[in-house]
């Protein structure tokens, strides 16, 4: 029987209806509350849009109200000075290079060269005249750095060359006188400083020599004979050395000339930047300068104390045996500003 606690069926009926309408009481008023903070989100909601909405009605009103603007004073650049410097090397002007070779990817002989050396001077009095759009350009520097000719320095280079180291000596001169005139009148340039360093290739035997090499350098000797053609012209100044380096102060900032084959690199993924690193280093210390500029390497890289000029001749069988990195022919054009240094870099395009 179920215990006796003083209710009756009745009052136990009574309770459980109040319960229920209790629970149903507290239901609707959990509803209500939750309806409540939903109307309160919509309506956080509508304001910010409303905020928003104004930000944006501002804005477009302030569009046509602009601010008071200060003029920028436009900048005399005119009364600055630069340099350009056009970096020649690495032309290998009596090589050829078969495309079956090299996946039909270059092609090289001496009519090639030509094409490729009068765009160069083309391209190079167009970059000249671009830079004069900024700063004051009356003298440039034409750097002829090295291997221009081939030679016979390999066996298999007397099989293969289109042309004698000494009809390439002739050749290249041609060339480059050709250049020098075109600087002068198209560039229109008061003054033309040549520096010239001699190549490995250019060298009259098989063995490297290191005291005596430009003693035994054809392209030595061609400067020389570009330097007596031009002796009695005041605009163009032929500088030729007699050793690895040749140093050359312009507007203050001196710039160290080399061929660069004393650069030591074996290969590696890092590339030439930390063989220049190194030499670098050690040349500094014989004698300090801002700038080193090489050739020798036939790839365009430009440092920020150093730049290592690309070539004429461009990928060859020997590039790919060495595995090289391939690279289309171009030479180096860089400004030497009187106040800021070397600023404007860029490739200088040879292909016609």
């Amino acid at each position: 029987m179920p215990k006796n606690t003083g209710k009756s069926t009745e009052d136990f009926l009574a309770q459980a209806e109040q319960d229920k309408l209790r629970l149903e009481r507290d239901r609707v008023e959990r509803a209500a509350r939750e309806e409540v903070r939903q109307l309160q989100r919509m309506l956080e909601l509508e304001r910010e849009r409303a905020e928003l909405a104004e930000q944006t009605l501002d804005f477009a009103l302030s569009i046509q109200h602009p601010p008071n603007k200060q003029p920028i004073p436009v900048r005399s650049d005119k009364a600055n000075s630069a340099i350009p410097v056009l970096v020649a090397s690495d032309w290998h002007v009596g090589e050829t290079v078969d495309a079956r070779t090299v996946a039909n990817r270059n092609t090289y002989d001496p009519d090639i060269a030509r094409k490729r050396a009068v765009a160069f001077f083309q391209s190079s009095a167009r970059l000249i005249e671009l830079a004069r759009s900024g700063v004051k350009i009356d003298t440039a520097v034409l750097a002829i750095l090295g291997d221009i000719i081939t030679g016979y320095i390999h066996e298999e280079l007397e099989e293969s060359n289109a042309l004698s180291p000494t009809e390439e000596v002739l050749f290249a001169i041609d060339l480059i006188v050709s250049g020098i005139d075109y600087l002068l009148d198209k560039a229109k340039l008061k003054k033309l400083i040549i520096p010239c360093c001699f190549g490995n290739h250019g060298r009259t035997g098989k063995k490297r020599k290191v005291s005596t090499a430009a003693r035994n350098s054809f392209e030595w000797l061609m400067y020389q004979f570009l330097g007596k053609l031009y002796e009695k012209d005041k605009r163009v100044e032929v500088i030729i050395s007699d050793g690895a380096h040749l140093y050359l102060d312009l507007h203050g900032h001196v710039i160290r000339f080399t061929h660069g084959d004393d650069i030591r690199y074996q290969g590696g993924v890092g590339g030439l930047s930390i063989p220049m690193r190194k030499a670098i280093d050690s040349w500094d210390h014989f004698q300090d300068c801002q700038y080193t500029v090489c050739g020798h390497w036939h790839q365009l890289l430009f440092g920020p104390d150093f730049v290592v000029n690309g070539s004429l001749i461009g990928y060859s069988a020997y590039a790919l045996s060495v595995k090289a990195r391939f690279e289309k022919p171009q030479q180096a054009f860089f400004l030497i500003d009187k106040d800021h240094g070397r600023t404007l870099s860029c490739p200088i395009r040879v292909e016609p």
